[in-house]
């Protein structure tokens, strides 16, 4: 793209914008991405995902745009692993090894907090990926990572404007030819376990594809090939396809304009909608949500509502402590103790605890239990007569026994105060 160029947003009156638009971006400030989907003339998969799940929660993100949620772990890890992988298939699409582009983009990752043990997973996924063509069936690759509210894809990849007036906008990690000439869609996924693809994404990526192909005089046969990859907790689980004939993404395309026109109509009336969901723990929107906490529940859909709303809340909770938990350990171990910030006074002590289950009982074990509780001065002729509580020193050597299995955590505590 040259340094300057015009906007050429066609505008309703059917004449291009002739606004002049400095550096990457595409389109001028009047006419960019996010101020159109406010509007209701834009819109991308993962808000009209969004939409489908909770139009209030659509509202908050994507119209008003007034949630400003930190990304937990989970997220920054998924984000470090789709920029590497994302840095890896820009190397291979021009022929080069693209091994090194990957651990330096994930180097550059190092400083979000990741825990030690996570990197370890992360790489070990990444020394097992391989780029799923060579690199002469590349057709694009996903543009590089662009800050800013108003990120936006390349020149050969555009938005397309639907009969209705709505521009559908997406980027997929690869587009490639297979060994059969055909044209593939590929994702990477890093958030959820393997399905089938699914949403909105395989057919507005389609629909944009099918755009690009015409400009480009690339033969596009159809139906097209769908791949999502996932990678998930240090694995490669594999791919999952979806094939898409053409005449089921023009019947998708009109449920979607659809879906738009209800839009559209709900910026005007203002009108919408909570609907509690499984995603609702990880809405920052929550707390405030009519729909998910009622002051006083009565009917079942407002229990309902209730109950989802207390699921939401422990596993936030549950996600906040793992998270802060990942990072601790990164800091201290057994045995250390944690000062307080202001006197550096012991406050806080790290410590073992260890739980004890008893095996099944068997004759060597008997006799091996009952050596021992000889050893400690103990008269036990029965292993159900022993308890957790009364092992004493015994604990260690009943565990090498084999009398008990023993697990083991790390608990943080406070200090006491005499």
């Amino acid at each position: 793209m040259s340094a300057s160029h015009c906007c050429g947003y066609l505008t309703d009156r059917g004449r291009p914008c002739r606004r002049h638009v400095a550096g990457h971006r595409l389109r001028c400030p009047h006419h960019a991405f996010t101020k159109l989907q406010s509007e209701g003339r834009a819109i991308r998969p993962s808000a009209l995902d969004t939409y489908d799940q909770c139009p209030s929660r659509f509202f908050n993100h994507y119209i008003a745009r007034d949630v400003r949620d930190t990304a937990g772990l989970p997220a920054r890890i998924g984000t470090a692993v789709h920029d590497a992988l994302a840095a890896g298939l820009v190397a291979h699409a021009l022929g080069n090894d693209w091994r090194p582009s990957i651990w330096s983009r994930i180097g550059q990752h190092l400083e979000t907090g990741i825990p030690d043990g996570d990197l370890h997973d992360i790489e070990r996924m990444l020394t097992l990926w391989r780029p799923p063509c060579e690199s002469s069936q590349v057709l694009l690759v996903e543009p590089a990572w662009r800050h800013g509210s108003d990120a936006e894809p390349s020149t050969e990849w555009q938005p397309v404007r639907l009969l209705d007036g709505t521009e559908v906008w997406g980027t997929p990690d690869l587009i490639y030819r297979d060994d059969e000439g055909g044209i593939v869609i590929y994702d990477h996924k890093t958030g959820r376990a393997p399905s089938r693809p699914d949403g909105w994404a395989p057919w507005i990526y389609a629909t944009i594809l099918e755009a690009w192909a015409e400009r480009a005089g690339v033969d596009l046969r159809w139906p097209v090939r769908v791949v999502w990859r996932f990678i998930r907790m240090g694995d490669d689980l594999g791919t999952r396809e979806l094939l898409i004939y053409r005449d089921a993404l023009t019947l998708r395309t009109h449920r979607l304009m659809g879906r738009m026109s209800r839009i559209r109509a709900a910026i005007r009336s203002g009108d919408w909608p909570c609907t509690p969901n499984e995603w609702c723990a990880y809405c920052p929107c929550w707390p405030e949500c009519p729909a998910m906490a009622p002051d006083e529940p009565r009917t079942a859909s407002e229990m309902a509502g209730a109950y989802l709303a207390a699921v939401a809340e422990r596993k936030r909770c549950e996600m906040a402590e793992r998270d802060i938990r990942a990072r601790l350990d990164t800091m201290v171990g057994v045995g250390d103790e944690i000062p307080h910030p202001q006197t550096g006074e012991p406050m806080f002590r790290v410590e073992r605890k260890r739980s004890l289950r008893a095996k099944p009982l068997t004759p060597d074990m008997l006799r091996a239990v009952q050596q021992i509780a000889g050893e400690h001065g103990r008269d036990v002729t029965s292993l159900m007569r022993l308890s957790t509580s009364g092992l004493d020193g015994m604990a260690d050597d009943l565990v090498e026994a084999g009398a008990f299995a023993a697990t083991d955590t790390v608990e943080i505590r406070r200090t006491s105060r005499d």
